[in-house]
């Protein structure tokens, strides 16, 4: 999707992502989901922005906010993205650039793309199948809109929809458009092995294993297979080709996933 020059936006309502630099993962762990989370909410409260909803992926996030003053979106996504840049590289004690690109923006223009965009951000783990329904993932903000807590509790919605709207009423609501995906484009092979690296890394890392461990033990080996495609959107010949294994192994991968 071609990018909208900040000067262009003419809508209040706009979808925002952020993404991983290479799709690294940058809110891997719980506690970086939450660090980020709380930097935006503090930005968008000091620059009168209203955040809507939300889901903070591994290597990604969806934002949808309402801002009446577009310049202060630059203020509120520079201000978070730069914060969260200095305290992650603190953290794994490095330096240079942790977001891929700045932002990008896609503008909403009316009420049907408004709750069509929600259902499409609260869906996003779905999609990437790590949980089988939106309530089971932690951080969007899907619960709150079921349960009227939280980010549901905003005046911009009720004004929209009525004071006492129930989101469940809108939430199979859907019609055929295209938003922002974190793998819309295409990446170059030095680009996608530098993916599955970052992925490989945080999977060990999450296992408590070793890359030794990774390619003597088949069964381990096929289940990080399945975690980097769900979580990198990587398919299986591009991993195999990383790992330089025999292209039968493929053919003969199953692809049940193996209990943790």
């Amino acid at each position: 999707m071609p990018r909208i020059a900040r000067k262009d936006i003419n809508s209040n309502f706009l979808h925002i992502m952020v993404q991983g630099i290479n799709k690294s993962f940058i809110f891997e762990r719980e506690y970086y989901k939450k660090k980020y989370l709380e930097i935006v909410q503090e930005n968008c409260e000091k620059y009168n922005v209203t955040l809507l909803s939300y889901c903070i992926m591994g290597n990604h996030a969806h934002l949808l906010i309402f801002v009446e003053n577009v310049y202060n979106l630059s203020k509120v996504m520079a201000n978070s993205n730069t914060k969260y840049s200095q305290w992650y590289n603190y953290i794994f004690d490095r330096c240079g650039v942790v977001f891929r690109n700045k932002y990008a923006i896609e503008p909403i223009y009316n009420e049907k793309y408004l709750i069509n965009c929600i259902n499409y951000i609260h869906n996003n783990p779905v999609k990437a199948e790590m949980v089988s329904k939106p309530g089971d993932y932690k951080y969007s903000t899907y619960n709150d809109y079921c349960n009227q807590t939280g980010a549901y509790n905003n005046s911009i919605l009720q004004e929209i929809f009525g004071k006492n709207w129930n989101y469940k009423d809108f939430e199979k609501e859907c019609f055929e458009v295209q938003y922002m995906e974190a793998d819309g484009d295409k990446l170059t092979d030095e680009q996608i092995n530098a993916v599955i690296e970052s992925g490989l890394k945080y999977y060990i890392k999450l296992r408590h294993r070793s890359f030794v461990d990774l390619l003597s033990d088949k069964f381990f080996l096929k289940d990080a297979m399945i975690f980097l495609k769900k979580e990198c959107n990587v398919n299986y010949s591009k991993i195999s080709g990383y790992l330089e294994m025999p292209k039968n192994f493929i053919k003969n991968f199953n692809k049940k996933k193996i209990s943790k």
